[in-house]
């Protein structure tokens, strides 16, 4: 614990599950520590503690348990001794001394140690805001379900602070929360999540490709591609490596749902359903009415080219090269696919982003917003046999499309990205 001002606060060490690289250039702050409020009880339980060792609370580090006691009543334990299991046992054996009959009802009510435990993670889920990433990030307790969405996003020290105070209020009062500015500036989670002022770069970055000088065609094809790719790779929380992003002629017209093909395990390509927000849908259109007027404009073969890329499933990604022909000695130019990885890793790299760098600012953007089964479904996380849209699932769709829907839009449009087309008015063959 330490001592802010007049108040306590736990300053706890997270160094056993934080990644020990460094951040990367662009990303948020993280912390290898988690600083949270202490109730009122539990600091009249310390000044009881300092008063008892006469210890001032500005002096340096002070003990105030010790588990010595435990090896008096014939513990035994194999290799080296767990410090909290030692000041359990410590705890239970004094209750057996001076109230019997409390240690046994404790036990006989289920009111061990362990449920003790479970009441802080169920309490944080159920809160408003609730996320069961939140709760593991507070508590270091992480379900299995909540591994593989622990490794997105990072939240702010502030607001962590803040969902425990609501969520352990009702057992005990807090002092209202006040963080030191150092670590107010700090979060707690994954090492790749952008900032927003990262974010807002990139966007400025893409979109100011559309509108430039007069230049040749396809460069402004190239930043037409890249701020589609761009600002879908974050509306879809696409992971980058592998699969497909949706064409909108793929994506039913009456649920926008699409089937969204991303991460490829043991050579078996998985699927996962996402809901397509009007930002994305409106950005498609534009895209799609972009290569369109392509086909207009490009010379014959090319423009073939394009065509037989356009018929084909997903969305028509390709590049304009040209070069110069031997045969006829002149210069042509050709339309080349490209991969969906390629393409929003050029878009990324704009501001030196990981391919799934939309992945992790949109995780940290929905917690507490959206329920954790919704986001869940939306990642394609969960156990094997027991997924979002598996046998025994209760997920209704609707409710998932109206989670999303009341959510998507606003982060979106927040960070800058809104549909934009290239203006090809000023394209030069």
């Amino acid at each position: 614990m330490v001592r802010n001002g007049e108040n306590w606060a736990w300053w706890l060490d997270l160094r056993d599950r934080a990644d020990p690289k460094p951040t990367e250039a662009g990303t948020l702050t993280l912390s290898e520590r988690i600083y949270l409020p202490v109730t009122d009880l539990t600091v009249t339980i310390i000044d009881r503690c300092l008063a008892q060792r006469k210890c001032a609370p500005d002096r340096f580090a002070q003990p105030l348990f010790t588990h010595w006691e435990v090896g008096r009543y014939g513990r035994q334990v194999a290799g080296e001794p767990d410090e909290q299991d030692l000041l359990v046992a410590t705890m239970m054996h004094w209750l057996e001394r001076h109230d019997p009959q409390t240690g046994r009802k404790a036990r006989d009510a289920a009111a061990t140690t362990a449920s003790l435990t479970r009441w802080l993670p169920a309490t944080m889920n159920e809160a408003a805001g609730g996320d069961m990433v939140l709760t593991a990030a507070i508590t270091g307790i992480i379900p299995s379900m909540a591994e593989a969405s622990s490794a997105y996003g990072a939240l702010s020290q502030d607001r962590l602070a803040r969902h425990y105070r609501s969520s352990i209020n009702g057992i005990d009062t807090l002092p209202p929360v006040t963080l030191p500015a150092t670590v107010a500036a700090t979060h707690i989670g994954g090492r790749f999540t952008p900032t927003d002022e990262t974010v807002g770069d990139l966007v400025r970055s893409l979109a100011e490709g559309l509108e430039a000088a007069p230049r040749p065609i396809e460069m402004l094809h190239q930043a037409m591609t890249r701020y589609s790719v761009g600002l879908l790779a974050f509306a879809l929380a696409h992971r980058g490596i592998t699969g497909s992003l949706p064409a909108s002629k793929d994506v039913d017209d009456n649920t926008r749902f699409y089937s969204l093909t991303d991460k490829n395990v043991r050579g078996t390509e998985t699927q996962r359903l996402v809901w397509l927000c009007d930002t994305a849908m409106e950005q498609l259109r534009l895209y799609d009415e972009h290569v369109k007027c392509l086909e207009d404009m490009l010379p014959e073969e090319t423009a073939r080219q394009v065509g037989q890329i356009r018929e084909q499933r997903d969305l028509p990604l390709f590049r304009l090269k040209r070069h110069r022909s031997k045969s006829f000695d002149r210069e042509l130019l050709t339309a080349e696919p490209i991969k969906v990885t390629n393409a929003i890793g050029q878009a990324m790299a704009v501001q030196h982003l990981r391919k799934n760098a939309g992945r992790h600012w949109l995780r940290t953007k929905l917690v507490g917003q959206c329920s954790t089964e919704t986001i869940h479904a939306f990642y394609g996380h969960g156990p094997l046999d027991s997924g979002s849209w598996d046998m025994f699932s209760a997920l209704d769709p609707a409710v998932y499309r109206a989670d999303l829907a009341r959510t998507l839009d606003p982060v979106l449009q927040a960070a800058g990205w809104i549909p934009r087309a290239a203006n090809l008015a000023i394209a030069t063959l």
